[in-house]
C-alpha cells in the first residue's frame, strides 16, 4: 500500500519520524521535501494527514492540509465524503481558528454551494465556536451564501444577522465614524432595516417584510431614527407592499381598513392619498365591490384640497370608470346592456362635474375668494341651473368674510350682490330685488367704494322701473348721505365701518347730484328757480313743473353744500357749483361760489385756475368798486 507513496529519498524523514512524531519542524520538512521532489498528490496527502494525526492541535500543519485538499487541481482527486470528512477534523482539531474555517467556508461557496445543508451547519458551528469578536468576519460568507440559495433558509439567515448586528447601524443612528469604526472591513455589516426589508422582499418574505414594516411606522422605536427615508415616506411604503402583496398575504379589508384610519388619525395631512390606497386596496382584492371603489371616489374626490390632489383622485376615478366601461362593451346580454346605460350615464356625469370638483377645491382652499365664488356661479349659469345658481349667491354670502377678501380678486362682493338683486329684476320682481339690495347695503365691505356701488346700483334699480316712484330713487340715496356724524371721519379710515365712511364717496355724490339734474326740466325753468323754497305754501301742486324743477335745483344746491361741509368738494366740483348757479339765473350766488372756492385752495395752479374763470364772470357784476377790487386781488396774486 505503501508503494508509490515513499521512496528511498524519504527514508531519513521517516527515521526521525520514528524516534519522533512530535516535531513539527520535521513534518514541514518532510512535506516540502516531496512538494519540491514534486511528488504526487497521494504521497502529499499520505504525509500531511499523518502529521496532523500526530499532531492534531497543530494550526500551521492544518493550514498545508486544507491548502493541499481545497487547490483546484486537487478537488477531483478526493471524493466529496473525504473532502468533508477532512473539514470535520480540522474544525474539531481547531475548533476556534478562524483561518482555517475562513478556507474551509471560502471552499464549500466556490465549489460544493449544492450542498446546502452541510454548508448551513458549518456556518451554524463556525458561529457557535469562534468568539463574538470574530463573528463579524464570518458573516459576510454567511451573507454571501444566502444571497446564492435564498428562499427560507437564505431568509433565516437575515433575520439571524438582524439580531447580530448593531441596533444603531439598524436604525441608522450611528454616524459615518461610529459605523466605521464598527466595521470597517464588509460595507454589508452596515446594512439598516431597510436594506434588510429589501432583500427579505428579494426573497419573497411577505410576513416579515410586513412585520418590520408595521415595527417601524407603528412604534417609537424608530422615533430618532436617521434612515434615508421619512416615516410618511416608509407608511406609504409599507401599504404599497400590502397591496401587492394581497393575496399572498391574505389581508383582510377590515385590516387594512383598520390601519388607514390609525394613518389618518396620525397624519390627517396625508388624508387624500391614505385613501386613494385604501381603494388601490379595493380595486386589487378578488372580492372587490365595484359600488364600493365608485362611492369611494365619488366621496374623495370631494374632499380634495390642493389642485394637485385633485388632479391624482380626478384621473384614477376616471380612469377606472373607462376600465369599466371598456368589460361592459365586451360583453352583450340585455342585463348588461342596462348596466351600460347606467355606467355611461354616470361617466358623462362625472366629465361635466369636473369644474365643479376643481372650483370646490379653490373654495376649500379660501373661501373669503370671491373670483373663485364667481367662477361657480358662471359654472351654474351656463348649464342653465337657476336654482343651483342662487343657492351659491346665497352661500357665497353667508361664507365671505369681507375683511379676509384678497387683495387681487378680479371681481367684487357688491358684485355679487348685485347679481343677486338682478335675477330678479330681470323677472320683473322689483320688489325681491330691492328687498335685497336694502340687505346688501347693511353688510360689511372691504372698501366704501363697493357700497356705493351698491347704492348707485339700487337707485338705479328703482329708476328703471315703473314700480317705484322717482323721488324714492332719490330718497334711498338722501337717507345715507346726510347722516350727521359726531366727529370726523376720514373715508380712508380702514378701522371706521364702510357704513359711515359712505358719506364722504365723491363717486356717490356724483352721481347723486348728476341724478339730481336729470330730472330738472330746462325748457320750464323759469323765474320760479330763484325762489327760495321755504317760502313755499305747504300743499302746494308737487305736479307743477315749475315747483318740481325748483324742488330739484334747490337739492342740487344743497348737494353741493354738504359736499363743501364735509370737505370733500374740489375745485372741479366748486366750478360745476357756480355753473349751476349761473344757469339757473342765481348769478350773485354763482359768483360767491368763487370766492368761497379762493378762500378754501390754496394750491396755486388750482388758484390760477379758478381766477380765470372768476375773471370771466366780472360781466354779471353791476358795482363797478366791486369789480375794480376783484381785479385788484387777482393782479396782485399774479405777482406774487
Amino acid at each position: 500500500m505503501l508503494d508509490g507513496l515513499l521512496s528511498d529519498k524519504d527514508i531519513s524523514f521517516e527515521e526521525q519520524l520514528a524516534k519522533d512524531n512530535q516535531n513539527s519542524e520535521t513534518w514541514h520538512s518532510y512535506y516540502n521535501f516531496k512538494i519540491n521532489q514534486d511528488g504526487p498528490f497521494a504521497s502529499r496527502i499520505f504525509i500531511i494527514n499523518r502529521a496532523v494525526e500526530a499532531l492534531p492541535n497543530d494550526k500551521s500543519l492544518w493550514t498545508l492540509y486544507l491548502e493541499l485538499i481545497t487547490n483546484q487541481d486537487n478537488l477531483a482527486l478526493l471524493s466529496t465524503a473525504d473532502q468533508f470528512s477532512i473539514f470535520d477534523q480540522c474544525v474539531d482539531a481547531l475548533p476556534k481558528s478562524y483561518g482555517h474555517w475562513q478556507i474551509i467556508i471560502e471552499c464549500l461557496l466556490e465549489n460544493y454551494i449544492d450542498k446546502v445543508t452541510y454548508i448551513r451547519r458549518k456556518f451554524n458551528q463556525c458561529l457557535q465556536n469562534l468568539p463574538i469578536e470574530e463573528h463579524g468576519k464570518v458573516w459576510p460568507y454567511f451573507l454571501q451564501f444566502a444571497n446564492t440559495i435564498g428562499g427560507v433558509a437564505g431568509i433565516d439567515i437575515y433575520l439571524r444577522y438582524m439580531k447580530y448586528i448593531d441596533p444603531r447601524i439598524l436604525k441608522g443612528t450611528v454616524n459615518d465614524h461610529q459605523q466605521n469604526v464598527a466595521d470597517s472591513r464588509n460595507k454589508s455589516l452596515s446594512m439598516n432595516v431597510l436594506e434588510f426589508i429589501d432583500k427579505l422582499k428579494e426573497f419573497g418574505d411577505v410576513k416579515n417584510v410586513a412585520r418590520l414594516y408595521s415595527t417601524i411606522v407603528n412604534s417609537n422605536e424608530y422615533v430618532h431614527a436617521k434612515l434615508p427615508k421619512s416615516k410618511i415616506e416608509l407608511v406609504f411604503e409599507y401599504l404599497d407592499f400590502l397591496i401587492s402583496s394581497e393575496k399572498n398575504s391574505k389581508t383582510q379589508e377590515k385590516d387594512f381598513n383598520k390601519l388607514i384610519n390609525k394613518f389618518l388619525q396620525k397624519y390627517p395631512e396625508q388624508s387624500i392619498n391614505l385613501k386613494l390606497k385604501l381603494i388601490q386596496f379595493l380595486k386589487t382584492n378578488n372580492q372587490q365591490n365595484e359600488e364600493k371603489v365608485v362611492k369611494a371616489y365619488s366621496e374623495l374626490v370631494k374632499e380634495c384640497n390642493t389642485i394637485e390632489e385633485f388632479k391624482d383622485v380626478f384621473n384614477e376615478y376616471a380612469e377606472y370608470e373607462e376600465t369599466r366601461l371598456e368589460k361592459l362593451f365586451a360583453v352583450e346580454s340585455k342585463t348588461n346592456s342596462k348596466l351600460l346605460s347606467k355606467s355611461l350615464d354616470e361617466y358623462e356625469t362625472l366629465l361635466n362635474s369636473r369644474k365643479l370638483y376643481v372650483n370646490d377645491v379653490q373654495l376649500r382652499q379660501d373661501t373669503n375668494n370671491v373670483d373663485f365664488w364667481f367662477t361657480r356661479i358662471e359654472i351654474y349659469n351656463k348649464q342653465e341651473q337657476l336654482s343651483e345658481k342662487i343657492k351659491t349667491i346665497a352661500e357665497a354670502i353667508k361664507s365671505i368674510n369681507p375683511l379676509k377678501i384678497p387683495g387681487n380678486c378680479k371681481h367684487k362682493l357688491s358684485d355679487i350682490w348685485k347679481m343677486y338683486a338682478q335675477i330678479y329684476s330681470s323677472s320683473g320682481d322689483f320688489r325681491t330685488a330691492d328687498l335685497i339690495i336694502s340687505k346688501a347695503v347693511q353688510s360689511q365691505f372691504p372698501h366704501p367704494d363697493e357700497l356705493a356701488d351698491l347704492y348707485i346700483y339700487w337707485s338705479e334699480l328703482r329708476l328703471s322701473s315703473d314700480f317705484f316712484r322717482e323721488e324714492q330713487a332719490i330718497q334711498v340715496l338722501s337717507d345715507i348721505m346726510y347722516k350727521e356724524e359726531k366727529e370726523p371721519i376720514s373715508y380712508f379710515d380702514s378701522s371706521i365701518t364702510v357704513g359711515k365712511r359712505i358719506t364722504k364717496s365723491k363717486k356717490l355724490w356724483s352721481f347723486f347730484i348728476d341724478l339730481l339734474e336729470s330730472f330738472i326740466d330746462y325748457d320750464n325753468d323759469d323765474d320760479d328757480a330763484g325762489v327760495d323754497s321755504g317760502n313755499r305754501e305747504e300743499g302746494s301742486n308737487e305736479k307743477d313743473s315749475g315747483l318740481m324743477n325748483l324742488r330739484y335745483i334747490n337739492q342740487v344746491i344743497e348737494a353741493f353744500e354738504q359736499m363743501i361741509k364735509l370737505k370733500i368738494a374740489s375745485a372741479k366740483d366748486m366750478m360745476q357749483y357756480a355753473s349751476f348757479l349761473e344757469t339757473h339765473k342765481q348769478t350773485d350766488k354763482s359768483l360767491s361760489i368763487y370766492e368761497r372756492a379762493l378762500l378754501i385752495f390754496n394750491d396755486s395752479l388750482i388758484r390760477q385756475e379758478i381766477w380765470r374763470i372768476y375773471m370771466t364772470k366780472l360781466k354779471f357784476i353791476n358795482n363797478v368798486e366791486r369789480v375794480k377790487d376783484i381785479k385788484e386781488r387777482f393782479e396782485n396774486e399774479q405777482i406774487r
